[in-house]
């Protein structure tokens, strides 16, 4: 099985490498690896990325959910988990939980723009904002307020991340 590290993957941030909020087949990093991964391997990993969001998602406010509590959700070792992580997004289990919930975030600004930020981040289990308010800003490079904002109606998130990080 080929590396994360993809030579057309090595410059993609983690948050650019998987479109977490859409099926795994539209994400960007699916056609690169669509050559060389047999079908059967594709499958699998999509339903493995669809389960494990599932589950995610069904945990989403648990602001204690954490690694070991979603290994015994999903029924994997730590290791199998990192290891299966890092080959499918280039992110570690506890970046991608993150990473995960603060897709969610976007969406339900996107859903909901008259609900203020600290239920927005209490929905998606963050109990602290500031430390959500920390970590949107290191995943999408502008402050919760700034993204809803700024960010032009109807453009994927990802296609605003990736215009604000050309411009900046």
């Amino acid at each position: 099985m080929p590396s994360a590290e993809h030579p057309e993957t090595k410059h993609l941030a983690p948050k650019q490498r998987l479109d977490i909020g859409s099926s795994y087949e539209a994400g960007p990093f699916f056609s690169l690896w669509h050559s060389t991964q047999s079908a059967s391997a594709i499958s699998r990993n999509n339903w493995f990325l669809k389960r494990l969001n599932a589950h995610l998602e069904k945990h989403l406010s648990d602001g204690s959910l954490t690694v070991g509590c979603l290994l015994r959700i999903i029924g994997m070792s730590r290791t199998c988990l990192h290891r299966k992580l890092d080959a499918l997004t280039g992110m570690s289990t506890t970046e991608y939980i993150r990473y995960f919930r603060l897709r969610r975030a976007v969406e339900l600004m996107e859903e909901h723009p008259e609900q203020n930020m600290f239920e927005i981040a209490i929905s998606v289990g963050f109990n602290n904002q500031s430390y959500f308010t920390k970590k949107f800003k290191e995943v999408f490079g502008c402050c919760p307020r700034e993204y809803r904002d700024l960010k032009p109606e109807g453009a994927s998130c990802e296609t605003y991340v990736l215009n604000m990080e050309h411009t900046s």
